[in-house]
């Protein structure tokens, strides 16, 4: 488990907050995990190392990875600590991941500084490594197989930490409030005329934040099973083609009530391995939300294209004329838990987090493009025979 871990995990977000830590950075850095998290690296950082390391960091982001990187931090109580990383931008997850560990100890970082400070040009072609791999440790070896753990590991507590905050979200937010008026309106009725107006109506609110509940329950059940499937999701081969149509046709009453168009461009017979409930649930999700934000004044219009990029990879092209969103403005919420982008449209913001779950789980991703009067467009890719 990362927290017995004597290296530091953390990520940080593209413009270099923490946004997790490990709690091995109390005995690091002197300073409480939480403590990190919202502060900018270049706070902790040593002034003389801050150049490198940008220097460094901007290389990862750009899609290079380090083992190597080596800088100075200062500790909570003044002292300076220094510190080998290893760091690997993820573009799925908009986050770096690196994975820290304390050489203060150690002599040859005190050689290795001193011959960087006299030839300044060999360090600058170490932070700029050749995107050929040749800095790159030979794939299988004991060291890249214990990295790759780690970064797993990392990208899981960074997962496990987004899931904490959305059910202290859920709490805070989405279950106090109907709580909070339902013990009100039970107070009120207990003093309330049973035969006025008033104990009617507050009837009927007490009713409603009940309802409003248990409906915040049950999505918090769906997130858990989920959650709690996530490694062992069971998987069939299913052609895609025909999830589609079953989507299609429990929707078929309101396609044809905005009387929407739906273009299927699929090879007969293309099949993935997947699991065929989340598969249905994502088509579901996404063929609701174009008929919910369809644009005002044109047709609904919604195709899907699916392709075999590789012996064992799919991918698939989702994509409508609806109203679309400001993806410069909603880009980092787009999957988030109860996000909603069109006041206007009845939604509690479920379903595009739904798809991202579920495709999570199986192994997928998802990218989405949106331009506000043109329509989106979702890109899927599955892995796996």
């Amino acid at each position: 488990m990362a927290e017995l871990s004597l290296d530091l995990f953390c990520t940080l977000d593209a413009d270099g907050f923490y946004t997790f830590a490990s709690e091995a950075c109390a005995g690091m850095l002197g300073y409480k995990a939480w403590e990190l998290e919202g502060r900018h690296y270049t706070e902790l950082l040593h002034p003389q190392d801050l150049t490198e390391t940008q220097m460094a960091l901007r290389v990862v982001s750009s899609g290079f990875r380090r083992r190597d990187l080596e800088n100075r931090f200062i500790h909570k109580d003044g002292s300076e600590v220094r510190i080998l990383w290893s760091a690997a931008w993820c573009a799925d997850e908009g986050l770096m991941f690196c994975v820290g560990r304390d050489i203060t100890g150690l002599s040859n970082y005190g050689r290795r500084t001193a011959g960087s400070e006299q030839k300044p040009a060999e360090t600058s072609r170490e932070a700029f490594p050749e995107r050929t791999g040749a800095a790159e440790l030979p794939k299988g070896t004991e060291a890249d197989k214990t990295e790759m753990e780690f970064s797993e590991l990392t990208k899981d507590l960074h997962r496990k930490n987004s899931d904490l905050q959305q059910f202290t979200y859920i709490v805070s937010h989405n279950l106090r409030s109907p709580i909070a008026n339902a013990i009100g309106l039970a107070s009120m009725l207990s003093t309330a005329d049973r035969n006025s107006t008033a104990f009617d109506r507050s009837l009927s609110y007490l009713r409603l934040s009940l309802y409003r509940m248990d409906a915040v329950l049950k999505d918090m059940n769906t997130i858990l099973s989920i959650r709690d499937r996530h490694s062992n999701v069971g998987r069939e081969k299913v052609e895609i083609k025909e999830v589609i149509l079953q989507a299609m046709s429990a929707l078929e009453e309101q396609l044809r009530e905005v009387g929407a168009t739906v273009n299927i461009d699929i090879p007969n017979g293309l099949t993935v391995h997947v699991n065929k409930a989340y598969l249905y649930s994502i088509f579901s999700n996404l063929l609701s939300n174009s008929i919910k934000y369809r644009a005002e004044g044109r047709r609904l219009e919604v195709g899907i294209t699916c392709r075999k990029e590789t012996a064992s990879d799919t991918a698939i092209l989702f994509l409508d004329n609806g109203s679309g969103f400001d993806m410069e403005k909603n880009r980092n919420n787009v999957f988030k838990l109860y996000k909603r982008f069109h006041a206007h449209s009845e939604g509690r913001g479920m379903g595009l987090f739904l798809v991202k779950s579920h495709l999570d789980s199986m192994g997928g991703r998802i990218d989405v493009n949106s331009q506000i009067g043109k329509g989106t467009r979702f890109l899927i890719h599955l892995s796996g025979e």
